[in-house]
């Protein structure tokens, strides 16, 4: 009896390490299956950053939210509400402290520090990880396509009821893979 018992529950806790794990990559999927897909226009980031590591740190021109004063503090949880802009990209409509409605996009953000006017957030998805040996030129890469001013930098993530998932990043319409592949951004 109590040999039973113990198998039972050792049956429990492996059943469980694998429901967790395995629940985590599937609803991931499923925001890349299902998921509406936003283009998020990057904006050129410091990179000399000594704690960037194996990722890319991104900053996106739909980081800075026009608010009315005083509503936002540092640190406060926000729903971002997407659309989408005359050239395509994502932008925040507006910023609300309460879940919007189901089937409106929205990112959860976290503000990062206010102006009088302007709300600038954080998003879960401001770092694109990659192999270590292709970090040097990815990133040389995003910094050449910042300095073009012609250039178009932008993310492509998915988003689905209250999860954002990065896809891949995009440079003049070609992703940063076939960028680097190329060997360099034609820079104007």
């Amino acid at each position: 009896m109590k040999t039973t018992v113990i198998w039972v529950a050792f049956a429990l806790a492996c059943a469980a390490q694998l429901f967790v794990p395995a629940n985590m990559i599937l609803s991931r999927e499923a925001v890349l299956k299902k998921g509406e897909a936003f283009h998020f226009k990057m904006q050129p980031y410091d990179p000399v950053d000594p704690f960037r590591g194996n990722y890319l740190q991104l900053s996106f021109e739909a980081n800075m939210v026009a608010v009315d004063s005083g509503l936002w503090n540092t640190g406060d949880k926000a729903f971002a509400i997407l659309t989408v802009d005359s050239a395509g990209f994502a932008k925040v409509a507006e910023l609300s402290t309460s879940q919007p409605s189901p089937g409106v996009p929205y990112v959860i953000a976290t503000v990062s520090y206010t102006t009088p006017f302007e709300a600038v957030l954080i998003y879960p998805f401001e770092r694109y990880y990659i192999e270590s040996k292709l970090a040097p030129a990815a990133e040389d890469a995003v910094r050449k396509a910042m300095i073009d001013s012609s250039a178009v930098a932008y993310a492509k993530v998915f988003v689905r009821e209250d999860l954002s998932v990065l896809r891949s990043l995009h440079i003049n319409g070609k992703s940063l893979e076939e960028v680097m592949k190329e060997g360099e951004v034609e820079i104007k």
